[in-house]
């Protein structure tokens, strides 16, 4: 029994680490909600044929029942909290989407009642484990409050409606970026309206965000762009030349705002040309390395993206107010 709760242990902490280095946190959350149950029916079962329960003499008093139970539970609540503040609803229609944050709840109340069945064995391990994981998710969060940096940029949103930022921010938990040196600061975009069966259909048109106009976020020199590398079809992707085609800005010395995954041939710009906030440049695609139709941009600190050996953060101006973290929305 022991080894098996030393087991879902080391499980649980590489579920962790492996979800927020991997920016699949929130997705694996949600499995691992589902996952849970099983986990704790087998418990459940082996301390049933062990002959572990206690409900003739229910523990209330014993420290070694209650805290790490009171663990565990503050672990679940924190997953329920991440999980609903960072639900994309509008992918869904209202009803499914209303559904899938009715059961996440009602995964997560299960798994704490099952939890607080009184058994002879406690699980120490899991439960060090999940108390960890607390602190450093919320030590993960804090980072991402730090609303100051001395080298940031404040950029327009340059899709001149509402757009909904995919990945960015200071910290894993809310940036998938975060762990590539190169691409620390960087922010995915699309466009707000959103077709849910774009992904079904598998066509690039279906989607909203694709040939969408690009602008200017910022103004400065055009110093690179690239438009001749094609969009890939839905489930392919260009490994050997991720940001597929870009528009390359300087705004300051040594600072270099990059737009990626542009359409192929859409350009409205060429190399030298001098763009004013709010000029159009080219249109969102869906070339280079990526899964559907995005504006990936960053700030570096060379033209050259294959050279980038530093990022600066960024702020995205919304009516007069600075956003910069995962699932906000900018507004024009």
């Amino acid at each position: 029994m022991f080894i098996y709760e030393i087991t879902l242990a080391v499980l649980l902490a590489l579920f962790v680490i492996g979800g927020i280095a991997s920016g699949l946190f929130y997705n694996l959350l949600y499995v691992y909600l589902l996952a849970r149950l099983v986990t704790e029916g087998v418990r459940l079962y082996l301390a049933y044929l062990h002959g572990e329960f206690l409900f003739e003499n229910w523990p209330w008093t014993d420290v070694h029942y209650w805290l790490p139970n009171i663990v565990r539970s503050m672990f679940f609540i924190v997953i329920l909290f991440f999980i609903t503040d960072r639900f994309i609803a509008f992918q869904f229609p209202p009803s499914t989407a209303a559904w899938i944050k009715t059961q996440m709840v009602i995964l997560t109340l299960m798994s704490i009642a099952l939890l607080w069945i009184p058994t002879v064995r406690v699980n120490w391990p899991q439960a060090i484990v999940m108390g960890s994981g607390c602190f450093v998710i919320i030590f993960l969060i804090l980072i991402n409050k730090k609303t100051h940096f001395d080298n940031a940029i404040t950029l327009r949103n340059p899709l001149h409606q509402p757009a909904l930022i995919l990945s960015a921010g200071f910290s894993p938990l809310y940036n998938h970026h975060f762990f590539f040196k190169g691409q620390r600061y960087a922010a995915d975009l699309i466009a707000v309206e959103y077709n849910r069966n774009a992904r079904k259909q598998k066509e690039l048109s279906a989607f909203t965000s694709f040939g969408m106009p690009l602008y200017a976020p910022i103004s400065g020199e055009v110093v690179a762009t690239y438009f001749d590398y094609p969009d890939q079809e839905i489930g392919t992707t260009n490994a050997e030349m991720p940001v597929g085609n870009y528009v390359v800005i300087q705004v300051a010395k040594a600072q270099f705002l990059l737009l990626a995954h542009i359409k192929h041939g859409s350009g409205k710009v060429a190399v030298g040309d001098w763009v004013a906030e709010g000029d159009e440049l080219a249109a969102l695609g869906n070339s280079g390395n990526t899964g559907e139709p995005h504006l990936h941009m960053q700030v570096q600190n060379h033209v050259d993206f294959r050279q980038v050996t530093q990022t600066f953060p960024i702020y995205f101006k919304s009516e007069g107010q600075t956003v910069f973290s995962r699932y906000k929305v900018v507004l024009p």
